[in-house]
């Protein structure tokens, strides 16, 4: 079986359990200054699973978080130790009720490696912490110390300790990785599977059912409804197609159903494999029927979004995507006569003769890495690169100034020769995963933006 070389990342919210995902609470207003802090801080990803205890623990109120926590290696610092090169952070974990801290836990870890190469990788570094508490509601703190810079990263989020020992009640999910035999969880950014890693496993546990009663689980992967295209040769490259966005998630690519009958009346767990064909977003639905005895039904549901993209990302994986932020800085005759070509082959060398004009390697090279950080920025409902903030951070870099005009408004300003250019974006959707801040209409100078494009385009 060819493999399938993608990414996942995890639902950003799942319904079945109250605040139990990973939306963070950024700790200031803006939007893009939270994410611009992420290319240089050490950002790190969190989630937690909620589940039912073990048997031995006799009080029934007594809720098990477990909190998975995972921490790239290019975003914290290493030095060199005799033949190792080691990093130094430390993890602090506080779980609070009504404000009153309940249970802390602090880490320190310490990852080494012989390979310099590896310190500059996505290699992620995991934890997990396990946490017996009393069910109600409670927010998670979380913040990372990089001991040898100083700097830290903190985020929190609201998260549910339930009740499991009633009615039939589902666990929220856990996504994971099969790889060489073994799983990893899956965590929301820059997970990446290899050669040999091409299976998404979902795990969750199931509580107080009948033995014998049939349970059916029905699994549905949604993409939205296809785009119409647009007959116009030359789109407008100051605002950029964000349309697919606002698509609703209409058509089922793949369903997995089957049905079990469980042989235990306490703990059953659900696990099941699939393998997702790469699509930038999905909605995931997922439906377990209990069938009780006299004729009675339950249906406990869980759905949510997911982002899968190449092995790659962050960096541009493919020859379309490079087309598409290169047009950004081309002319309009430059893209007609780019888009007439017929192969990839002709296409590619276009692009490469275009470059070797216009500044060379050493310039393509800066052009996309900008795109890459517009990825890791800017990606929610479509990659980065391709959303309003992206394509402004693409072409203009980091702007002056930020203002924040409330919760949905932000004002990019770029100071050139004692002038002031703005950029005005506004929030659609509220949902992280699918919503995006908007370019609004004649809200950009025409000549800034060009004087932008001529930097790039300069020998």
């Amino acid at each position: 079986m060819k493999s399938r070389r993608i990414i996942f990342f995890l639902f950003n919210s799942l319904f079945l359990f109250i605040g139990c995902g990973t939306t963070e609470k950024t700790l200031v207003d803006c939007y893009s200054i939270e994410r611009f802090k992420r290319l240089s801080l050490p950002k790190f990803e969190a989630h937690v699973i909620n589940l039912k205890p073990s048997d031995t623990l006799q009080n029934s109120q007594i809720s098990r978080f477990d909190i998975y926590t995972q921490i790239a290696w290019n975003k914290i610092r290493f030095i060199k130790q005799g033949d190792l090169f080691e990093a130094n952070y430390t993890l602090s974990l506080n779980v609070n009720k009504n404000d009153s801290l309940v249970v802390s836990k602090e880490i320190n870890l310490q990852p080494r490696t012989f390979n310099y190469e590896a310190t500059q990788l996505s290699i992620n570094d995991f934890n997990l912490q396990t946490f017996h508490i009393d069910s109600g509601k409670y927010k998670i703190q979380i913040q990372l110390t990089d001991n040898i810079s100083g700097l830290k990263y903190r985020t929190q989020f609201l998260a549910e300790a339930r009740n499991f020992n009633s009615t039939a009640t589902l666990s929220n999910g856990l996504l994971l990785e099969a790889s060489n035999g073994k799983l990893k969880p899956l965590f929301l950014n820059d997970i990446r599977f290899r050669a040999d890693r091409d299976t998404l496993v979902y795990y969750q546990e199931l509580y107080n059912v009948n033995s014998l009663d049939p349970i059916k689980i029905v699994s549905e992967f949604k993409v939205r409804q296809p785009m119409k295209l647009s007959s116009e040769k030359s789109r407008s490259f100051y605002y950029p197609d964000s349309a697919a966005c606002g698509l609703p998630f209409a058509t089922t690519l793949q369903k997995y159903e089957r049905i079990i009958t469980p042989t235990s009346e306490k703990r059953i767990q659900l696990i099941d494999t699939f393998i997702v064909p790469l699509q930038q977003q999905y909605y995931f639905q997922r439906n377990v029927v209990y069938s009780k005895s006299k004729n009675i039904k339950d249906t406990l549901i869980t759905s949510g979004l997911m982002n899968i993209n190449d092995n790659y990302f962050p960096q541009l994986s493919n020859l379309e995507d490079s087309l598409t932020v290169t047009k950004y800085i081309l002319f309009n005759y430059e893209w007609d006569s780019l888009s007439v070509l017929k192969t990839n082959s002709e296409k590619r060398n276009w692009l490469t003769s275009w470059w070797q004009k216009h500044g060379g390697i050493s310039k393509k090279n800066e052009f996309y890495e900008r795109a890459k950080d517009a990825n890791l920025l800017f990606t929610s409902c479509d990659a980065g690169f391709r959303l309003p903030m992206g394509v402004v951070f693409i072409v203009s870099g980091y702007p002056n100034n930020i203002e924040c005009q409330g919760l949905n408004n932000e004002m990019w300003q770029y100071i050139l020769n004692n002038q002031n250019f703005y950029f005005n974006f506004r929030k659609s959707g509220t949902d992280e995963k699918t919503s995006f801040y908007n370019l609004q209409p004649f809200s950009m100078d025409e000549n800034f933006w060009r004087y932008s494009i001529e930097q790039w385009r300069k020998k």
